[in-house]
């Protein structure tokens, strides 16, 4: 249990602050992918904040950059939803940034809907066959 917390606020202090939330220009020739950024994002249908809603990404979720409509951004989601996704809710990745990031250790929180915290397991990428419960 104190090895799970432990490795929790390691990670919480290890990762790097969220930029800025303003709109960012993407330049596609360097960057093909980005990563969510804010807790819950929303696709829209068309580049508008009144557009209708296609679906939603989570924080830290990969997204491929298809091409851009000045602030927003027409984005793939792993799941294969497309959509328009305003550019102040992710951040560009380089090639490189994103190899690095697909190989950085992650953390991985499942807790039951009852909101016990005690009851949440933790599962680290460093240590896959480790299971430490909070």
């Amino acid at each position: 249990m104190k090895t799970a917390i432990i490795k929790l606020l390691a990670l919480l202090l290890l990762l790097p602050a969220l930029p800025a939330r303003a709109a960012v220009a993407v330049d596609s020739a360097r960057c093909a992918i980005a990563l969510v950024n804010i807790p819950v994002a929303h696709l829209r249908a068309a580049p508008a904040h009144s557009s209708e809603m296609v679906t939603q990404a989570m924080l830290g979720s990969p997204v491929e950059l298809l091409d851009s409509a000045g602030e927003w951004l027409r984005v793939r989601l792993p799941d294969t939803y497309t959509g328009f996704i305003h550019s102040s809710s992710v951040t560009p990745l380089t090639p490189s940034q994103f190899r690095d990031w697909q190989s950085s250790p992650r953390l991985v929180a499942l807790c039951p809907a009852t909101a016990d915290i005690t009851a949440c397991l933790l599962y680290t990428s460093d240590a896959a066959d480790e299971e430490d419960s909070v």
